[in-house]
């Protein structure tokens, strides 16, 4: 499934951002309930962002940004399911890195929601785009970005694994 954005939402340090997902509380898991992870694409013009310009800054100023946006998310959508979302105060534990794998620059940030979701998306640029792996699990457990479904979409879209 691969999603084409026109237009980035936000920019922070000159990097277009890409829509989040949303998460709807009837959706979420028990703690330590198993659940599949789901991946998807977006791609959107890198309006002349390289992976040089991809630096410390940058990287927490994104992590800050996903954090900040999923949180919106989440409120939105206790929102529309009726719910008062001043009350809905979500708990998100964040981590950034860069990894470079075969050569290949990316931008690794994991999300934890409420000890009940889990999301990474691992962003890089292909020619003149920024391509953005989003992989969603509504559950605890931690999602593997270099194996099964996630890590194979990363290989996919970017070509590179960190597996043998």
């Amino acid at each position: 499934m691969k999603q084409q954005t026109a237009n980035a939402a936000a920019c922070i340090a000159g990097i277009p951002l890409f829509a989040m997902s949303t998460f709807p509380a009837s959706a979420m898991a028990e703690p330590n309930e198993s659940r599949p992870v789901s991946a998807f694409v977006t791609v959107q013009d890198s309006e002349g962002v390289t992976e040089a310009d991809f630096n410390q800054e940058t990287l927490k100023n994104l992590e800050d940004w996903i954090v900040a946006t999923t949180r919106t998310k989440v409120k939105n959508s206790y929102a529309e399911q009726g719910l008062d979302p001043k009350n809905v105060n979500p708990q998100i534990a964040s981590s950034a890195v860069y990894v470079v794998a075969g050569g290949k620059k990316l931008i690794v940030v994991k999300i934890g929601i409420d000890d009940s979701v889990r999301m990474v998306s691992v962003m890089g640029v292909i020619g003149n785009e920024m391509h953005r792996v989003n992989c969603v699990r509504d559950s605890n457990q931690d999602i593997p970005v270099w194996s099964g479904v996630c890590g194979s979409k990363v290989k996919e879209v970017f070509g590179v694994s960190l597996q043998p």
